[in-house]
């Protein structure tokens, strides 16, 4: 038999061993049960045990036999009751051939797979194996050990109950400093491999929690997370649904599973690794169930966080505190304490249009948060059309409580809700099945056939004397009589329930006969209320005074009112600012509001012609300004009849506006738009965007008219063309919310081509949105998300493009080295665009890296490059321009021409803060500190500093702020204080996860301390590891000078001598600062010194003090050159 044969092994009788069966065969070998016939390594004769043999043509594969060598040691370090024991690893000749094998625990029992082929196990079986198997993986973990091959076949329950971690071919142990851990390639089964190992970063504990996730929610719902059995995926269709989708809750399918159970299932599967549980953690929790402090703590938790979440999702912005309203906030407050004592309260809270009811409720309910009252709270609208259940506010209210989600038309609702109303209700199964279909259908209109007394028990139990219901309904006018049956049914029980039903005086009157409500009427604000929110609104107090007694006269103290007239001032160039920094009032003119437009929004509305209401119709779609010409075209009739129809209202409704017209207030609009109803919306929206796009319009008019009439393929690429042009001219709010909007309109269309290309513009765009405002995890997985979608495309240049952005995002980050490889493989598959944008950025990218990576001469060649390119697209790039600008200003910089660095630094502060991109500002300034700290301003460095400190908003702009500062500190002559710094920042920055950074912290920290005592060599040995994990020059040069001076410092020249020759040597390949060679012929001389060669010695130092000399001569100003001479502890020893 040849040699290669997988099944050339022993048979019967075998050293030690008889060999009874085959178990089985897999990638890397066959394994047997077999008999203990004489004692072997512990074991005694009669025990059956298992072995595994390496098939015999892997011998000569070195991983193949490596693997099998890592398996056996790993597992035979582990001894834990639910990790397969492997007793040793046995190396013989059988037949002239050599045999390697493992022997190993035999467990009797059946796979995870063989017990999913009958479909799901019950929960008690999946918190029985998720407890144990956890508890393996903890034993694994604490001992470095990754398993990386997690799945239902190698988790095998035994006869008598326990679970058992089979297979460790795969495993592997960290190292001690996860900094340093590398990718090693995919490892595991592609369905059970965490998102970020599909990402290509290494396997970490947290992949073997995702892992066994995936394991326990196919055995709890009989079924993987993100495929049904039927399903055959592609590899491509598997990796994007894992890094895209979010799994459903697993009682979707199985809705007999209680909360706890999805609860800890889907932790498990939490896209981010730092959100899942530890396993020590994961098998406490499975192990204790619901009694686990961790859930009982979250479960107290979760009302609250929830209530808080729904409070900022429905409430509206405010600039200003809540003025006066003590009254009816006491009044909310009785009413409350009430319901908390199952006295059921409805109030109708009331009042004109804009006098604040909305924001009266949100400050209440806001301050019963704050106090930390227990309370659930729930928002909704009554719907537009009462006959849908999708817009009735009980329905809405119920399926979220007790399904756990708002979506009444998810997948297998009706199971769902029906089992929880059971479970969390205590209904009996045929009323939870009748409640939940009228839920779930459009019953809720047909008030005979909605069994409201089974909604209002429904809705009682949601609320307890622990955690009263507060519901707020708004536009309470729009009540269907279904839903008031329900308040009705509700009202003759004894409930912890408070209702605050919303509604505007100029609305039609709401039918409340039949329910026992109390009423609130918000009033006006009074004189002295009214002038107290006016001065809260500009930045000067007197000069608000001074507009609050204008406005008194003529406008009435209605705070909405109020608000749109200054904000119609500044539209008409009367005032400047926004809320809360209005200033330079001119109101010499009449104001443009009378005190009475909500009583004539009520009142003529009716009295309009049919051709008005047409026409306002139009006018309120196209905008708050638009031309006449355009109503005339969307209503299909002559300009001039529109004309003149316009003209009647003219002062009422309209306004003239140069050669336009406008809504004479936004309120007015919005009114109009109410009530011309949604399809007419729809109808005109899509109208609208036609007649537009045919004008050649801007992509933003066009593409939000396409968006509101629903036509999600045509809104699509207009707004992406609008948000892209926005990011580019810095409006990044802007560029955010059409972002958002155009996704919602992807996630409706089918994935073909077309849109896959549309995703991919968009998750790039995203990804530099959330670059550029400091987002860097969330960028780098937007962009690999990207990747994943373009792979059905097989576009290379399209990838490239993606490559090129994940460059960028690693050098913001500080992973130069990766970034360059990106680049360069970006490069080649990019076809160039000559003088355009796109190449002008990659030269600037390609010049930073050059210069980060320590060939400044070669990054210098490369920015001028970028800089000729850039002027001559200077006017329609402005950002990329004032970029290329600050890069030049760091080279020279580099070089220490000094006069050219300020310059260019200048320049670019000055473009920044007239682009206002306050972010890119921020970095300018840091850089510039950078600079300031090396030539002697310290002063100056540390003002900018400061200032980037008290005003950034960006974490990793103040960590970068704050390690100056310690630079700063350790510069001035205060080790001390930098040295406690420099530790708490290493800190940060690592949890950050800013490795180059807390190296920097790191090596700048062990400097201070030199300058305060000897510090151990093995310590800077330590530093210098870590450095060179970052492959970056500097810090590794940095790290070689200061073991040196700790070597000097132990009296061990020989090994000082040996660090500075060898920086030396190291300074040679690359083109850095001329100042970094100071620091090496310091310690080489000190060395020298040491080991009595005093004449070398003295000439080092002589050619160190002279270049520090000439160096300084550089310096503008002949009075900075004694600041510039004594800037660093290095130079300060030279001299």
């Amino acid at each position: 038999m040849d040699s290669s044969t997988p099944q050339a092994q022993p048979s019967g009788s075998f050293g030690n061993l008889t060999l009874l069966e085959e178990l089985g065969a897999g990638e890397h070998g066959t394994v047997h049960r077999a008999r203990v016939e004489r004692a072997l390594r512990g074991l005694a004769p009669g025990s059956e045990i298992a072995v595994k043999f390496l098939r015999n043509d892997l011998l000569g594969d070195e991983n193949a036999a490596a693997r099998f060598r890592e398996e056996a040691r790993i597992g035979k370090e582990l001894r834990h009751p639910n990790v397969l024991r492997i007793y040793g690893l046995e190396e013989r000749r059988w037949r002239g051939r050599p045999l390697v094998y493992l022997l190993m625990e035999f467990v009797e029992g059946r796979t995870l797979r063989q017990i999913l082929e009958g479909g799901a196990a019950v929960e008690t079986l999946v918190r029985v194996v998720g407890a144990q198997a956890a508890a393996g993986l903890a034993s694994l973990h604490r001992a470095r050990v990754i398993h990386r091959d997690i799945k239902p076949e190698n988790l095998v329950l035994t006869s008598d109950g326990h679970c058992k971690l089979m297979d460790l071919g795969f495993a592997t142990q960290r190292p001690l400093l996860r900094g340093r851990a590398r990718s090693a390639g995919v490892h595991g089964s592609l369905a059970y491999l965490a998102p970020e190992c599909l990402r290509g970063r290494p396997h970490q504990p947290e992949a073997d929690i995702y892992a066994l996730g995936v394991t326990l929610y196919e055995l709890a719902a009989g079924r993987h997370p993100f495929a049904c059995r039927e399903e055959q995926l592609s590899a491509d269709e598997m990796i994007r649904r894992i890094l895209e989708d979010t799994p459903e809750q697993p009682s979707n399918y199985r809705p007999r599973l209680s909360p706890f159970a999805d609860h800890v299932l889907l932790r498990m599967l939490e896209t981010k690794a730092e959100q899942r549980p530890s396993a020590e953690e994961l098998a406490q929790l499975w192990e204790q169930g619901e009694a686990a402090r961790s859930w009982r703590a979250s479960e107290r938790r979760l009302p609250l966080l929830r209530s808080a979440r729904r409070l900022r999702a429905s409430r509206r912005p405010a600039h200003t505190p809540l003025f006066g309203r003590h009254r009816e906030l006491a009044y909310l407050d009785q009413e409350f304490e009430a319901a908390s004592e199952g006295r059921m309260r409805i109030l109708h809270i009331h009042g004109p249009m804009g006098v604040g009811k909305r924001r009266l409720t949100d400050e209440w309910i806001q301050k019963q948060l704050d106090q930390r009252r227990t309370l659930r709270y729930y928002a909704a609208i009554a719907g537009e059309r009462p006959e849908d259940a999708r817009g009735n506010p009980i329905a809405g209210v119920l399926v979220e409580h007790y399904a756990g989600q708002a979506r009444i038309d998810s997948f297998r609702a009706l199971d769902r809700l029906s089992s929880r109303l059971v479970q969390l209700g205590g209904f009996e199964e045929k009323e939870a099945q009748d409640l939940a279909e009228a839920l779930l259908t459009r019953s809720l209109g047909d008030e005979r056939t909605f069994p409201a007394g089974l909604a209002a028990e429904a809705l009682r139990r949601v609320g307890d004397s622990r955690w009263p219901l507060v519901l707020r309904i708004h536009r309470a006018e729009r009540l269907d009589p279904a839903t008031i049956r329900v308040l009705r049914f509700l009202a003759e029980k004894k409930a912890h329930v408070l209702i605050l039903l919303t509604s505007n005086h100029e609305q039609r009157r709401p039918d409340f006969a039949e329910l026992p409500v109390e009423s609130l009427e918000i009033e006006q604000l009074s004189s002295d209320e009214a002038a107290a929110f006016v001065k809260a609104l500009f930045r000067d107090p007197s000069e608000g005074s001074r507009v609050a007694a204008a406005i008194g006269r003529r406008i009435a103290p209605v705070p909405g009112l109020i608000l749109e007239t200054l904000i119609r001032l500044t539209e008409e160039g009367r005032l400047q600012g926004s809320e809360g920094e209005f200033h330079d009032a001119r109101l010499s003119r009449r104001l443009p509001l009378s005190a009475s437009v909500e009583q004539y929004l009520a009142a003529h509305w009716q009295q309009l012609s049919e051709l008005q209401t047409r026409a306002l119709g139009a006018a309120a779609v196209l905008g708050l300004i638009f031309d006449a010409h355009d109503v005339a075209a969307l209503l299909g009739e002559r300009e001039l009849h529109v004309l003149e129809a316009l003209s009647a209202l003219r002062d009422s409704w309209v306004l003239a506006s140069g050669a336009r017209l406008r809504f004479k207030r936004t309120s007015q609009r919005e009114a109009v738009l109410d009530f011309i109803g949604r399809d007419e919306r729809v109808r005109l929206h899509g109208q609208a965007a036609a007649l537009l796009s045919s004008r050649g319009a801007d992509p933003l008019v066009t593409g939000l008219h396409w968006s509101r009439a629903a036509k999600h393929a045509r809104a699509v690429p207009p707004l992406l063309d609008a948000a892209r042009a926005r990011f580019l001219s810095g409006e990044l709010n802007r560029c955010r919310k059409l972002l958002r909007r155009t996704e919602l309109h992807l996630r409706l269309l089918p994935r073909n081509p077309v849109h896959l290309r549309s995703w991919l513009k968009h998750k790039e765009l995203a990804a530099r949105l959330a670059a550029r405002e400091g987002q860097l995890e969330k960028a780098q997985e937007l962009i690999e998300r990207a990747l994943s979608l373009a792979l059905p495309l097989k576009d290379a240049e399209e990838s490239a493009r993606l490559r090129l952005r994940l460059a960028h995002i690693a050098e913001t980050r500080g992973f130069f080295s990766q970034a360059y490889a990106l680049l360069q493989t970006a490069k080649t598959e990019l076809a160039s665009d000559q003088d355009g944008p796109e190449e002008a950025e990659t030269l600037l990218l390609e010049a930073t890296l050059l210069g980060e990576l320590g060939f400044l001469r070669d990054g210098l060649s490369v920015a001028m490059q970028a800089r000729l390119m850039l002027e001559r697209i200077r006017q329609e790039h402005p950002v990329l321009h004032t970029q290329g600008t600050t890069l030049l200003a760091r080279f020279e910089a580099a070089r220490l021409r000094i006069d050219l660095a300020d310059k260019h630094f200048a320049a670019g502060e000055r473009a920044y803060r007239d682009l206002g991109l306050s972010h890119d500002m921020e970095w300018a300034q840091i850089l510039r500190a950078r600079f300031e700290l090396e030539i002697g301003r310290g002063s100056k460095a540390e003002a900018r500093l400061q200032q980037v400190q008290s005003q950034s908003q960006l974490p990793t702009h103040r960590l970068l702020s704050e390690v100056l500062l310690c630079r700063a500190a350790l510069y001035q002559r205060h080790p001390q204080e930098a040295v406690s710094r420099y530790a708490a920042l290493r800190d940060h920055a690592l949890e950050l996860k800013q490795p180059p950074i807390a190296v920097e912290a790191a090596l700048y920290g062990l400097e201070a301390r030199c300058e305060l005592a000897p510090v151990p060599l093995a310590e800077a040995k330590n530093c210098l590891a870590d450095a060179e994990s970052l492959g970056l020059p500097r810090p590794v040069l940095l790290a070689r000078s200061l073991a040196a001076r700790c070597a000097h410092s132990e009296a061990e020249p020989e090994i000082a001598l040996e660090y500075a020759e060898s920086a030396l040597r190291e300074l040679r390949e690359y083109s850095l600062e001329p100042t970094w060679i100071l620091r090496f012929w310091l310690e080489k001389a000190e060395a020298l010194r040491a080991l009595g060669r005093v004449q070398e010695a003295r000439r080092t130092r002589s050619l160190a003090r002279h270049l520090l000399s000439t160096l300084s001569r550089r310096m503008p100003q002949r009075n900075e050159r004694p600041a510039f001479l004594q800037a660093t502890p290095v130079r300060r020893r030279l001299s």
